[in-house]
């Protein structure tokens, strides 16, 4: 920014790049206060439907005042660039909340689900649907408020006026509902669906839906089932099950009518004592401190303590081994000994690293809040794109093979030829040049080699996909290469980079469109053709009806020309007291036909 909102803000550091938008904290001067500028990319701003975007990002919020809800300060352009305002939010996002404690208690995730119902709530009476809840957009403020970011995917459901514009599939893949993932159109309870989603994470560890990649979590989502909560965790309630499985239904009439509804059913299942005590529990969450969610997470990784214990109890059963060796063959110590001595000196497994649990997904274009909780490490991060594909969570502790070592007992005939070829070496020392022969390897069978250990992290294929939907039915090309006639192209896999989309049709407008493809990531797109039109002026006596195909369309004096399609149209005029004007009239595209008619009176019978 320049100029004039130069002055009104003070630009203090970038704190995340993302797709559509780099996000900056800032001061504003005038009241000395910091705040949060999201500025859209320079290179997009010749791009009406980015810019249709941004402006709709940023009305959508400025209609909504709600506590749960972060505000917008100020919105506009200059010298080219588009920005939007925000207040600062000084805590944590609800991701860096699961990344550092894996699970939180059932009822802590109750109630922060509760007040992003009520926020949902404020924005869906308004016909707002968020489309894009997740934990990155939800924040935790140092005063334990929770408030829902980043409406940049916001949909008016109520919006008089349509559009003929491309819609993508807007999202993060992880928490989409299924609706959502097909392009059907979606309302409120598809905020709900994606709530359910963050609600089983928290409270189980592990995401419901989780694939090796993009097109594999939307699968999930469409077509697979989840297990229900109590079978990963044996403490989950029963009705914080039945709440969040209520949340997860794949038919949206089947799940919360309303956000209101769901958060009336967290208070008659919490109770409310623990709603009144939400705000100092939640103001714990933000600032870190343990809470039962900590027995919660110990389930899944032993204290030191009981760790000290197991490794007491298997030195007290070695110590009983050994004492029963000698017990039966005492002159077999030594050789006991040089067993353990092999065994303990073999390379031990690595440990596995601690366990990694996706968060991110896989993201469209868009800018995600969380930047604001945690900085990038280099001056800019990526805070929305995409992660190449969701990473899968692994079980944590030390995961130990399963075989079993074999000592056998030597006989005494045995020991006492090993003893005497020991004397013989001790008597015998080797020369400086010499070495001692060493022991033939033993061969390490299929059943006792060591597993391979799984990759960490499933990188996404260096492809992506994408979906188009055109209406009405239309030859569509990639790369100017025609790829299917009709009204779907389904899952279409492409290199990674910049594709030209091309809808051509008989009749409509050519639909063009450059396609940015990533990594692992699905784009669809849901396009709606304009009709090729022209224009008739008419000037004609006034009161005549006017027809086009048959169909009334205005008294003249007409306020304006009649736009209609491109082609041949039969237009009639009708006066009582003179002869019906019919004619066929050839409308070409974007011009006007000017056509100036006198009606003839009708003759009156002698």
């Amino acid at each position: 920014m320049n100029g004039t909102d130069a002055k009104k803000y003070e630009i203090c550091k970038t704190l995340a790049t993302g797709g559509t938008a780099v996000l900056y904290k800032a001061i504003q001067t005038s009241l000395d206060r910091p705040v949060v500028i999201k500025k859209l990319h320079s290179h997009l701003i010749s791009d009406p439907n980015f810019t249709r975007r941004f402006e709709l990002e940023a009305k959508a919020v400025a209609s909504l005042d709600h506590e749960n809800i972060v505000r917008i300060i100020d919105f506009g352009s200059a010298e080219g660039n588009y920005f939007i305002v925000m207040e600062y939010i000084d805590g944590p996002c609800f991701k860096d909340v699961l990344s550092s404690r894996r699970v939180i208690s059932e009822d802590l995730m109750l109630l922060v689900a509760r007040e992003i119902c009520l926020g949902l709530d404020h924005a869906h009476q308004r016909g707002i649907v968020h489309r894009d809840i997740k934990p990155a957009n939800i924040m935790i403020t140092l005063e334990g408020q929770v408030k829902i970011t980043d409406f940049g995917l916001a949909k008016l459901t109520q919006s008089p006026t349509q559009q003929t514009v491309a819609s993508t599939l807007l999202g993060t893949p992880l928490y989409m509902s299924p609706e959502q993932a097909i392009g059907d159109s979606i309302d409120g309870r598809s905020d709900l669906f994606s709530l359910g989603t963050i609600c089983y994470e928290a409270i189980t560890g592990m995401q419901p839906f989780l694939g090796d990649n993009y097109a594999a979590v939307i699968q999930n989502i469409i077509n697979g089932g989840i297990n229900a909560p109590s079978r990963i965790r044996k403490d989950v309630s029963p009705g914080a099950e039945e709440l969040i499985m209520k949340a997860l239904h794949r038919e949206p009439g089947k799940r919360f009518r309303s956000a209101l509804e769901m958060a009336r059913a967290i208070e008659s299942l919490l109770g409310q004592e623990k709603i009144a005590s939400s705000r100092e529990r939640l103001r714990k969450l933000a600032a870190g401190e343990d809470d039962c969610a900590s027995r919660a997470r110990r389930r899944g990784r032993k204290s030191p303590r009981k760790k000290r214990l197991l490794f007491l109890g298997i030195a007290a059963a070695c110590v009983v081994s050994m004492a029963a060796v000698i017990s039966l063959n005492p002159r077999g110590i030594g050789n006991f000994v040089d067993a353990f001595r092999t065994i303990r000196t073999s390379d031990p497994a690595p440990p596995p690293a601690d366990p990694i649990f996706a968060g991110q997904g896989e993201e469209l274009p868009g800018v995600s809040m969380a930047a604001l909780a945690e900085p990038p490490p280099a001056e800019t991060a990526a805070a929305d794109t995409v992660d190449a594909a969701p990473e899968a969570p692994r079980d944590s502790g030390r995961v130990l093979e399963n075989s079993t070592h074999h000592l056998s007992l030597p006989n005494a005939e045995e020991t006492r030829k090993a003893e005497m070829e020991k004397a013989k070496l001790v008597q015998q020392p080797l020369a400086p040049t010499e070495k001692a022969a060493e022991p033939p390897e033993r061969p390490v069978t299929e059943k006792s080699a060591a597993p391979p250990v799984p990759s960490a992290r499933i990188e996404a294929p260096a492809t992506g996909f994408v979906d188009v939907t055109v209406e009405p039915t239309a030859e569509i090309l990639i790369d100017g290469r025609r790829r299917v006639v009709g009204d779907r192209l389904t899952m279409l896999e492409l290199s990674t980079g910049t594709h030209e989309l091309a809808c051509r049709s008989e009749g409509y407008r050519d639909y063009l469109e450059t396609v940015q493809i990533k990594r692992g990531e699905l784009s669809r797109r849901m396009i709606t053709l304009e009709k090729l039109t022209g224009m008739i002026s008419l000037e004609t006596a006034a009161g005549a009806r006017v027809f086009v195909d048959g169909v009334f369309k205005g008294t003249v004096p007409l306020g304006s020309p009649l736009n209609i399609p491109v082609g041949t149209h039969r237009i009639e005029l009708m006066k009582p007291g003179f002869q019906t004007w019919t004619s066929a009239v050839y409308v070409p595209q974007d011009e006007t036909v000017r056509l100036a008619i006198s009606l003839v009176p009708v003759s009156t019978a002698e």
